[in-house]
């Protein structure tokens, strides 16, 4: 267990929380991060982040310097790479990007509109998920893309949430810039936020940063079982891709596959540095004008930005509302948030479920799970919300 910033009696109480959620939850671990005015005010972490190979006797604990998967978190960092990429001339969001992934992008009942990098980030391109979104290098994103990919509604008039729209968008990056996307996140939105130790894939992650990394978990039979970030993983040192065996990274062409770098889930951080890639979407930062909505439907959960989920006041729990990104895959459960003016952002996650316990669905309001619900309130406690 670890904390940091605010420490003292607050520490201990927000620990003893966390060590209560984590057993009400059934999850290996969990970790809370508070900043204020963009600096630590309050951090802590409890229970494990690697277990055994019995799956069953801790091995390494879980800090809030531990780095994990931030599943759709991930997301925030991708859109910011867009943005900032276009501020400097070199990526057009509203643009036609067929021109850049090489191959036309159309939906087959709406031929004549455009699809725009915008309308990918923002779920709004009428593009649906389909199992794989992925496709293994040297394979080509465009072999993902199939009639059965699109809705009926025209792109820019309808909202779907789809993790493929992320690859095309990370694919399109990477063809404008000739440069890999775990590169391109790196100069454009990772290091000038400070987040020097994170990357996706665990580009960038060395050293002690990722072998200390946590595993997403999930249990069965009273054993936790490994779903992402395994001890081979850890303990290694190559960026990871989806890739066919024997595939080198250093023959992949820039633009052919962003899905390969998991642009919709893989980036790797600390439960801290997801809040400060939060913040950046609030006032006067570099993600401010992505945070505008760009979609509203009849629930708050449909309410995004170019990026970003917006949660209305009511929702959030707090005044003025959040802005931000929620995150479940693999056994990760977390999400990372800021106030619209910066003053608070968060972030929280728990890195593993139990497939005996039987969880409640889904927040229609907002799309969160249980567990992401209990260290929302537990941060809202925090600040005074």
């Amino acid at each position: 267990m670890s904390g940091c910033g605010g420490g003292g009696a607050n520490g201990d109480r927000l620990r003893a929380r966390l060590e209560t959620a984590i057993r009400a939850l059934s999850a290996p671990g969990a970790a809370l991060s508070v900043l204020r005015d963009g600096r630590p005010y309050l951090a802590e972490a409890a229970g494990t982040a690697r277990f055994q190979p019995d799956g069953r006797n801790p091995f390494i604990p879980l800090s809030t310097l531990t780095h994990v998967r931030a599943a759709s978190i991930s997301k925030l960092a991708t859109a910011l790479t867009a943005q900032s990429m276009a501020a400097e001339g070199r990526f057009d969001l509203d643009a036609d990007v067929s021109d850049l992934l090489g191959f036309e992008l159309r939906n087959p009942a709406h031929r004549s509109r455009e699809i725009t990098a915008r309308m990918l980030l923002s779920h709004t391109s009428s593009l649906r998920d389909r199992m794989p979104y992925w496709v293994d290098s040297p394979g080509r994103i465009e072999t993902l893309v199939g009639e059965e990919n699109f809705a009926l509604h025209p792109p820019g008039r309808g909202f779907g949430y789809c993790n493929l729209g992320y690859g095309l968008a990370a694919s399109a990056l990477e063809a404008a810039a000739g440069e890999r996307f775990d590169r391109l996140a790196r100069t454009y939105a990772l290091f000038p936020l400070g987040l020097y130790h994170t990357g996706f894939g665990w580009s960038g992650v060395e050293g002690y940063d990722r072998w200390a990394g946590a595993t997403l978990y999930r249990r069965e039979d009273g054993r936790w079982i490994a779903q992402a970030d395994d001890a081979d993983v850890l303990e290694g040192r190559a960026t990871v891709v989806l890739a066919e065996p024997g595939f080198d990274i250093a023959d992949y062409e820039p633009g052919s596959n962003g899905t390969m770098f998991s642009p919709q889930g893989g980036w790797r951080a600390p439960v801290s540095e997801m809040a400060r890639l939060a913040r950046a979407f609030a006032r006067n930062g570099p993600g401010e004008a992505l945070a505008e909505p760009v979609w509203e439907g009849s629930g708050t959960a449909e309410v995004w930005g170019t990026g970003p989920q917006i949660l209305r006041e009511r929702e959030a729990g707090i005044e003025g509302g959040l802005i931000g990104h929620p995150g479940q895959a693999y056994g990760f459960h977390g999400g990372a948030w800021t106030t619209p003016d910066g003053r608070w952002s968060f972030a929280y996650f728990v890195t593993g479920l139990d497939a005996q316990v039987r969880y409640p669905p889904r927040e229609r309001a907002t799309g969160f799970t249980r567990q992401e619900r209990v260290l929302h309130e537990i941060a809202l406690d925090l600040i005074g919300a």
